[in-house]
Parts: structure tokens; C-alpha cells; sequence
């Protein structure tokens, strides 16, 4: 499976989302797209933006949970 995400935040994602939902994309397609995009570090910066990003793939890649926030860490 690929890696999507967008950057940005999380109210811009749900408003890219809904247009894509209108114009008829597929709602499982939809939940694969990473919004925003990147493991919750804390990160700053855009090196450590970047970073967040490759650690999400990585787990993505790997089929690990890669927990987006300490909320749904603990769930896991």
C-alpha cells in the first residue's frame, strides 16, 4: 500500500477532503490519506517536519500503528 498525505492543517485537510468526497472519490481511497501528514513529534522546524513525515511512512510501510497523538498511543 502508498503513502499519502497532506500538509498542512487538519481543518484544510478535512475541506480537501470533503471537495474530493463531492467530485465522487471513492470514501476508502479517502481513508488512506494522512491528514496532516506526519507523526505528532512536536516537530517545528522544517528538518524535523521532514522527519515526522519519514517516521509515518516508515510505520506505514512497516504496517505499524506509527501513533499520531499520546491519545491514540495508549489505545494501541
Amino acid at each position: 500500500m502508498g503513502y499519502i498525505g497532506l500538509l498542512g492543517s487538519s481543518r484544510r485537510g478535512a475541506a480537501i477532503l470533503n471537495l474530493l468526497r463531492e467530485d465522487g472519490v471513492a470514501e476508502d481511497a479517502l481513508l488512506r490519506v494522512r491528514v496532516p501528514i506526519g507523526l505528532d513529534l512536536g516537530a517545528q522546524s522544517a528538518p524535523e517536519i521532514a522527519l515526522s513525515i519519514l517516521a509515518e511512512a516508515l510505520a506505514t510501510i512497516a504496517t505499524r500503528p506509527g501513533c499520531r497523538s499520546p491519545r491514540k498511543c495508549d489505545a494501541v
